[in-house]
């Protein structure tokens, strides 16, 4: 890797459009591992990831503040985090990396993936929604309306507290600082777009793994199974006494999880 020790321990940031998106990186293995945070995180919630000594030893880790969250200065704008991730890739002088997608970011890692299957070398999906599927009436998952009019109302506090209460993430104590700090601003922004739909996502040839809690929502478990029979090299994990947030709610069997697929794969 070209640049310097600073590059390749600890903290720095990478301009992309529009601004520049913080990253933590650790390890010094040949295969780097991306982390993305989920809707309304920053990479905080990939700590028991990053301070896994047995996946530094043989990874680098990398995980970003995505624009708009966290201390990226970057405005929040999902259709340009791929090409964000191809400036991370290139500033670190890496040619290919598995990307690790939580929730939201799994989108981001599935158009990576479609638009740049050469700087890819494995896809890892963790409670990701894939669209083409629609929500049943009986169960709400995330109310993102109601959570933008308290915003644009000026109530971010409002929007925290119901947002903190959510089933998805309100047994997740590892979430909570990172909630509080949380400012609403891609609520303000324009809608995200939907990202790949279930019938595209087959031509993703890349090893890939679909993980989810047990404790997820329903609806995030059924798209994890069908999103990993569409794949077609995908496989299918969910983590016992987890919810949304698995890596965050049962870090070791995740881990574990993560280190076995990446030495199943040959990655």
């Amino acid at each position: 890797m070209s640049g310097s020790s600073r590059e390749a321990a600890g903290s720095f940031s990478v301009a992309v459009d529009g601004g520049a998106i913080p990253l933590v990186v650790r390890g010094a293995g040949t295969s780097a591992l991306i982390f993305l945070h989920g809707w309304s995180l920053d990479h905080r919630i990939w700590l028991p990831q990053l301070r896994d000594d047995a996946l530094a030893d043989h990874h680098r880790l990398i995980a970003i503040d995505r624009r708009g969250f966290g201390v990226a200065t970057a405005p929040p704008d999902l259709g340009r985090e791929p090409d964000d991730l191809i400036a991370v890739l290139d500033r670190l002088s890496i040619e290919r990396a598995v990307l690790i997608g939580q929730s939201q970011a799994g989108r981001v890692a599935l158009q990576f993936a479609l638009d740049h299957h050469d700087r890819l070398a494995g896809l890892v999906l963790v409670g990701a929604p894939v669209a083409g599927f629609h929500l049943p009436a009986s169960e709400e998952d995330v109310p993102v309306e109601r959570y933008r009019a308290l915003v644009a109302a000026g109530s971010i506090e409002a929007m925290r507290r119901a947002w903190e209460a959510h089933p998805m993430v309100a047994d997740t104590p590892a979430a909570a600082a990172i909630l509080a700090d949380y400012d609403g601003r891609d609520l303000l922004a324009p809608p995200p777009p939907a990202g790949p739909d279930i019938a595209r996502i087959g031509t993703i040839e890349a090893p890939a793994l679909v993980v989810t809690g047990e404790r997820d929502t329903q609806w995030r478990r059924s798209v994890g199974d069908a999103a990993a029979r569409a794949l077609p090299r995908g496989r299918r994990a969910e983590l016992a006494d987890a919810g949304h947030l698995c890596n965050a709610d049962a870090p070791q069997a995740f881990n574990m999880l993560l280190a076995d697929f990446i030495r199943s794969a040959g990655l």
